[in-house]
């Protein structure tokens, strides 16, 4: 009774609009032929009592034409036996009288056109629906994620609940959507261009049968979403292939899918934004956008290279900062007559000067990488090892050849002559 009620205030409240919009979300039935939505309370102990305490999708359907110019029934009613005990709380709260368990049939069957009137079902006709993991329902998710989307017209709108409930479901359920609507109907104006996610769906429903077929397998073999072969399937154009042809592209593309799922989860990283932007082009990656899943490691690649210039302009600076404290230890020791250290500080300078790589030294640490080698070539001469000294003179010549050719500075000039 409360749900004839609820119509009632519906009748009322929305006569003479332009659109008036029905959503259910419950348990459905149909019997013998009838298609019936339930109430939480239903009696189901005789064929009468259900139908009197059920209410018929038509009346529903009549009220919303008698309504409303366009009227819209979106029905998440094509539910698992809702007598069977194992559905939950009042949904299975009343168990089927034997004597009329063969007229009635869990889920909705096909109901006729009506003029104006669009229908949406959450499964096929005959079939049930999944009731989901989560708060709602994945023809309802599907359904509040998709019904304001920018530009569409509603039928495409339901495309996109279509396809996704498929590709989520791996194949399972289909929604169904009967249309009478004589025009075009926009939930909401165009914006922009659809994202990539959505214009797949909607390439999907115009996948063959036997395509649709060959995806679901490779996909069911591969322990994998349908999406990413979809894309693949629709991006090239496979038209044109022969059956073993497209079976063998398909299984490249799982067996790449797979790989790079597989490194996704495994390849770790120290920065947090870089993990999570990896975990959100996999998730990408699994709907089928290959794109967004590029743009999405891109970020994360950009951030790796802030961070590795950050660390590689660091490092230079310690690695010359170390290369002065060697130059200083070495003058310690080169003070202490300590030849041996000295040399050894001196020689460590010059590595790190090469560690530092082809930079732009300051005044103050280019004449001390001169300085170091000049030190060097006069303590080997000191030592006795005049082939080291040599060496050590040829890269200070060198050194300061290449500075006197792009520096004015007089002292340049000389120390170059001096060498």
């Amino acid at each position: 009774r409360r749900m004839r009620r609820a119509l009632d205030d519906f009748r009322l409240d929305a006569k003479g609009a332009d659109v008036a919009l029905v959503y259910f979300s419950g348990h459905g039935v149909e019997i013998s032929g009838d298609n019936r939505l339930l109430p939480i309370d239903a009696d189901a102990s005789s064929l009468d009592a259900l139908e009197k305490t059920s209410l018929p999708l038509e009346e529903v359907r009549d009220s919303v034409a008698a309504t409303a110019k366009v009227g819209l029934i979106m029905l998440d009613a094509c539910r698992s036996d809702p007598f069977s005990g194992s559905s939950g709380e009042g949904r299975g709260a009343t168990s089927l009288a034997k004597d009329v368990s063969d007229k009635v049939k869990p889920g909705l069957g096909r109901i006729g056109r009506a003029e104006n009137i669009l229908l949406a079902f959450s499964a096929a006709p005959g079939e049930t629906a999944a009731d989901g993991t989560g708060q709602h329902s994945p023809f309802t998710t599907a359904l509040t994620k998709y019904l304001g989307t920018d530009g569409l017209e509603i039928r495409s709108v339901l495309t996109l609940v279509q396809q996704e409930v498929y590709d989520l479901s791996r194949g399972k359920q289909l929604p169904y959507v009967e249309s009478g609507l004589p025009k075009l109907f926009f939930a909401a104006a165009a914006k922009q261009q659809l994202p990539e996610r959505e214009r797949l769906l909607l390439a999907m429903a115009d996948v063959t049968p036997e395509m649709r077929g060959e995806v679901e397998q490779v996909a069911s073999d591969a322990d994998m979403p349908l999406a990413p072969l979809y894309g693949v399937l629709i991006s090239s154009d496979a038209s044109h292939l022969s059956a073993d042809s497209l079976n063998a592209r398909l299984r490249e593309a799982a067996d790449a899918f797979v790989k790079v799922r597989g490194e996704m989860r495994t390849l770790a990283s120290d920065d947090p934004q870089v993990t999570e932007l990896r975990r959100q082009a996999e998730e990408q990656l699994s709907l089928g956008a290959f794109d967004g899943a590029r743009a999405i490691l891109a970020k994360a690649a950009d951030i790796d290279n802030v961070s590795r210039n950050a660390l590689k302009a660091n490092f230079v600076n310690r690695t010359l900062s170390e290369a002065a404290t060697r130059f200083l230890s070495g003058g310690a020791a080169r003070a202490d007559l300590d030849y041996a250290t000295a040399i050894k500080d001196y020689e460590s300078v010059l590595v790190l000067y090469g560690e530092a790589g082809q930079t732009d030294l300051t005044l103050d640490q280019a004449d001390r990488q001169i300085r170091t080698l000049d030190e060097l070539g006069k303590l080997y001469t000191l030592v006795g090892n005049t082939d080291a000294a040599g060496r050590a003179f040829a890269a200070l010549v060198s050194n300061l050849e290449l500075r006197s050719a792009r520096e004015t500075d007089p002292s340049v000039k000389r120390d170059f002559a001096v060498s």
